[in-house]
């Protein structure tokens, strides 16, 4: 719940700061640069916070059930084809 409360209220934060200073803000980079500043603290914080409120637990694999080894194969690959 505090990693949803963050989120809102950040990106409502940068939002806000984005369009009441965008009038002003022809050859001021700092300021958008301050605005972006506000809206990674508000991802950072929110997956932060998200973590450590998370619990995980380790389930044993079954019969049948594919080993780690083949998600760490098809996430290498997912991620491969991301980037090529």
């Amino acid at each position: 719940m505090g990693s949803v409360i963050i989120a809102v209220a950040a990106t409502n934060a940068a939002l806000a700061l984005f369009f009441y200073l965008k009038t002003q803000w022809d050859d001021a980079f700092w300021k958008q640069v301050v605005c972006a500043l506000i809206l990674a603290g508000a991802v950072s914080g929110m997956h932060w916070t998200a973590a450590t409120g998370t619990s995980y637990t380790l389930i044993p694999d079954e019969r049948g059930a594919p080993s780690g080894r083949w998600t760490v194969i098809v996430v290498a690959v997912i991620v491969c084809l991301h980037w090529g």
